[in-house]
């Protein structure tokens, strides 16, 4: 019996007390809580939490969940949501921006107030224990503060226009069916809190429907604590703030905070279209589009599609990543896990950056996991990327196993393709006609730990697989393949010297048909990597 919202990681460790999970069921009141499940096989499966124990208050029920652990490799992304009944009787206000401003409002459907600000504003004074608000179309100007539950539903996000910053602080907040297109700015010195919605506090909950953020500049989506459920949102063209190089964020959850989305795009965010970072963070959901991630300055952690780290947990399926400027997906540290199910990344670049010289320094792989990170995928495509497809290195590790039968027959690629597919894999020279190392299908370097099975690489511009150098602790890298085919490429598989390779060819060979490469086996044309 896990706690309810509790995160369980490979060796069924539970992260989260039952006290802060109770109080996080109880913040949600009209709403959702979302359960992930990451397990060591990939599996991701739960069930919503109950609604029997009446200790909570406020008439919002939570009980504890049974969360079931596959034991095989299969991965599957399923709602997991939990719904309480209402708090209270919500006071409700009509909001429309073309009445005559001579005309006093009272919030009724025939005196709607003319602002946002004039119903919260009454909410307050009446000490509403919470407020729905509808708004007519139209544009509303001004900042807005919310401190007590409020839903805002518009009419549509094609007639409803609020433009400022939206905060929820520590409470409950609906927003649906409007666009928000710029927002309160606080200048360089506080640039970290620039965002289109920002939400804080460890009861707070958020629930975008139909939204699109159109243009902020910082954060399009900010989420500190607490939990959020997005559901058909669009954020836009996210500009980064001067004097904070990690913002130009589409959608941000960190300090603890669980979030659930469904049908999320990110598209042209200056820096990361969507990071997940610190302990006892998690996201999960499904069809997510990230697109067009851009690379800022000299900030190495930007161009990225998908950044996680610290110990946070993503579980997704049905994701897209298309032309980030470095890396489609990010995964680093110790304790952070990724298992994402049906994920394609094409057309990644190389960061500005980057250093030229030889070897793979770190955010070169379109997909990359480091410093003791762990990915999983049964259903993973890889294409045109610049440098590296796959990379695991400082005893980062890669479970890409394909399900299904076999794609390789007769030393062909069966019709429909492989699950695991990682093909051109392209150099990009720091300066015309260097060779700096790149072009590299899958490398496991540096006590990275990469398993293939059921794949294909194919038109690597050097190496279809790498495998070289010890971590700093002295561990040694790892590649398993099975099952697949890596062809047309330069070199089949590529060994470097330190490594043993009497050892290592027994563990790339295990049904692996290597075909059409120039040299199928080299211990010594590459490079050895460096950090």
């Amino acid at each position: 019996m896990a706690p309810s919202g509790s995160i369980l990681v490979d060796e069924r460790v539970t992260m989260g007390d039952d006290t802060s999970n109770r109080r996080r069921a109880a913040a949600i009141g009209t709403v959702t809580v979302a359960v992930l499940a990451l397990m060591a096989g990939g599996g991701i499966t739960g069930r919503a939490i109950g609604q029997d124990d009446a200790s909570l208050g406020g008439g919002c029920a939570g009980s504890e969940a049974d969360v079931d652990i596959p034991d095989e490799t299969e991965s599957q992304a399923a709602p997991l949501r939990a719904t309480s009944p209402p708090k209270c009787r919500p006071t409700v206000f009509h909001v429309a921006a073309d009445r005559k401003a001579d005309e006093k409002g009272n919030g009724s459907k025939a005196r709607p107030y003319q602002s946002l600000e004039q119903a919260l504003a009454a909410g307050q004074k009446r000490n509403a224990c919470a407020l729905e608000i509808f708004v007519a179309a139209g544009r509303y100007e001004g900042a807005l503060s919310i401190t007590r539950p409020t839903t805002v539903e518009g009419t549509s996000m094609l007639d409803v226009i609020v433009s400022g910053t939206i905060t929820n602080r520590d409470t409950e907040l609906v927003l649906r069916n409007l666009l928000v297109t710029s927002f309160e700015s606080y200048g360089p010195a506080k640039c970290e809190h620039s965002a289109a919605l920002r939400a804080y506090g460890s009861r707070n909950f958020t629930l975008l429907e139909h939204v699109e953020i159109n243009s902020p500049k910082g954060y399009g989506v900010y989420q500190d604590r607490g939990g959020m459920v997005l559901e058909d949102v669009a954020v836009h063209n996210v500009s980064g703030c001067v004097g904070d190089p990690g913002s130009g964020v589409g959608v941000f959850v960190g300090g603890g905070a669980w979030a659930e989305v469904s049908h999320l795009q990110v598209h042209g965010s200056k820096s990361r279209g969507v990071v997940v970072m610190g302990p006892g963070t998690s996201l999960a959901g499904t069809d997510v589009e990230i697109n067009d991630t851009r690379a800022m300055g000299g900030d190495r952690e930007s161009g990225i599609g998908i950044h996680v780290g610290g110990g946070a947990q993503v579980g997704l399926e049905n994701v897209t990543v298309t032309a980030s400027a470095s890396q489609g997906l990010d995964a680093h540290g110790s304790g952070t896990s990724v298992a994402i199910e049906n994920l394609t990344v094409t057309s990644t670049g190389r960061h500005p950056s980057q250093p030229g010289g030889p070897g793979i320094p770190a955010h070169s792989g379109a997909v990359e996991v480091r410093e003791g990170a762990v990915f999983r995928s049964s259903l993973l495509r890889i294409q045109d990327s610049a440098f590296v497809g796959l990379l695991a290195f400082e005893e980062g590790v890669v479970y890409a196993r394909g399900r299904g039968a076999e794609c390789i027959v007769a030393e062909q690629v069966r019709a429909g393709g492989c699950p695991i597919t990682v093909v051109d894999s392209r150099t990009s020279p720091s300066t015309p006609g260097a060779n700096d190392g790149g072009g590299i299908a899958a490398a496991a370097i540096a006590g990275g730990r990469i398993e293939l099975q059921n794949f294909e690489i194919a038109r690597a511009d050097l190496a279809g697989l790498m495998i070289s150098g010890r971590s700093s602790a002295g561990a040694i890298p790892q590649l398993v393949a099975r099952r697949g085919i890596v062809h047309h490429s330069i070199i089949g598989a590529s060994v470097g010297r330190d490594v043993d390779v009497n050892q290592v060819v027994n563990s790339i060979i295990d049904r692996v048909v290597y075909r059409d490469n120039r040299r199928n086996l080299s211990s010594e044309t590459l490079p050895v990597p460096r950090r």
